[in-house]
Protein backbone atom coordinates (compact mmCIF):
# COMPACT_ATOMS: atom_id res chain seq x y z
CA UNK A 1 0.00 0.00 0.00
CA UNK A 2 2.81 2.38 0.84
CA UNK A 3 4.31 1.72 -2.59
CA UNK A 4 1.02 2.76 -4.18
CA UNK A 5 1.15 6.11 -2.36
CA UNK A 6 -1.21 5.35 0.50
CA UNK A 7 -0.50 7.33 3.67
CA UNK A 8 1.35 5.13 6.18
CA UNK A 9 -1.14 5.78 9.00
CA UNK A 10 -4.07 4.96 6.75
CA UNK A 11 -2.35 1.78 5.51
CA UNK A 12 -1.75 0.66 9.08
CA UNK A 13 -5.36 1.39 9.97
CA UNK A 14 -6.74 -0.49 6.95
CA UNK A 15 -4.62 -3.52 7.84
CA UNK A 16 -5.89 -3.45 11.43
CA UNK A 17 -2.53 -2.67 12.98
CA UNK A 18 -2.23 -0.83 16.28
CA UNK A 19 0.40 1.85 16.14
CA UNK A 20 0.94 3.47 19.52
CA UNK A 21 -0.70 6.70 20.51
CA UNK A 22 -1.85 7.35 16.96
CA UNK A 23 -4.55 4.72 17.40
CA UNK A 24 -6.07 6.69 20.26
CA UNK A 25 -5.77 10.11 18.64
CA UNK A 26 -5.87 9.51 14.90
CA UNK A 27 -9.41 9.49 13.55
CA UNK A 28 -9.75 9.05 9.81
CA UNK A 29 -13.16 9.44 8.21
CA UNK A 30 -14.51 6.86 5.78
CA UNK A 31 -14.13 9.12 2.74
CA UNK A 32 -10.41 9.53 3.41
CA UNK A 33 -10.01 5.79 3.97
CA UNK A 34 -11.84 5.11 0.71
CA UNK A 35 -9.69 7.58 -1.24
CA UNK A 36 -6.48 6.10 0.12
CA UNK A 37 -7.69 2.54 -0.51
CA UNK A 38 -8.51 3.40 -4.12
CA UNK A 39 -4.86 4.38 -4.67
CA UNK A 40 -3.84 0.76 -4.08
CA UNK A 41 -6.88 -1.16 -5.34
CA UNK A 42 -5.15 -2.30 -8.52
CA UNK A 43 -2.45 -3.91 -6.38
CA UNK A 44 -5.11 -5.81 -4.42
CA UNK A 45 -7.00 -6.97 -7.50
CA UNK A 46 -4.38 -9.42 -8.73
CA UNK A 47 -6.98 -12.02 -9.73
CA UNK A 48 -9.06 -9.67 -11.85
CA UNK A 49 -8.26 -7.25 -14.62
CA UNK A 50 -9.19 -3.74 -13.50
CA UNK A 51 -8.54 -2.24 -16.94
CA UNK A 52 -12.18 -2.57 -18.14
CA UNK A 53 -13.34 -0.85 -14.94
CA UNK A 54 -10.89 2.01 -15.40
CA UNK A 55 -12.12 2.42 -18.99
CA UNK A 56 -15.73 2.45 -17.79
CA UNK A 57 -14.87 5.01 -15.12
CA UNK A 58 -13.24 7.24 -17.74
CA UNK A 59 -16.25 6.90 -20.06
CA UNK A 60 -18.57 7.77 -17.18
CA UNK A 61 -16.54 10.88 -16.31
CA UNK A 62 -16.54 11.92 -19.97
CA UNK A 63 -20.32 11.45 -20.14
CA UNK A 64 -20.81 13.45 -16.95
CA UNK A 65 -18.76 16.32 -18.40
CA UNK A 66 -20.80 16.18 -21.59
CA UNK A 67 -24.05 16.26 -19.63
CA UNK A 68 -22.84 19.28 -17.66
CA UNK A 69 -21.94 21.06 -20.91
CA UNK A 70 -25.32 20.23 -22.44
CA UNK A 71 -27.12 21.45 -19.33
CA UNK A 72 -25.23 24.75 -19.51
CA UNK A 73 -26.09 25.10 -23.19
CA UNK A 74 -29.74 24.30 -22.50
CA UNK A 75 -29.85 26.94 -19.78
CA UNK A 76 -28.33 29.53 -22.14
CA UNK A 77 -30.79 28.69 -24.95
CA UNK A 78 -33.73 28.79 -22.50
CA UNK A 79 -32.63 32.23 -21.30
CA UNK A 80 -32.34 33.49 -24.89
CA UNK A 81 -35.83 32.19 -25.70
CA UNK A 82 -37.28 33.80 -22.59
CA UNK A 83 -35.56 37.10 -23.45
CA UNK A 84 -37.00 36.89 -26.99
CA UNK A 85 -40.51 36.25 -25.63
CA UNK A 86 -40.19 39.26 -23.32
CA UNK A 87 -39.18 41.40 -26.31
CA UNK A 88 -42.25 40.22 -28.25
CA UNK A 89 -44.52 41.03 -25.29
CA UNK A 90 -43.35 44.66 -25.29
Amino acid sequence: MIGAGVDRGVAERLMGHNFGFDNAYLHIDEDRLRQEYMKAIDDFSFLTDRKPYREQEKQLKDQQKRIETLEQQLTAVTQMIQAGIRQLDK
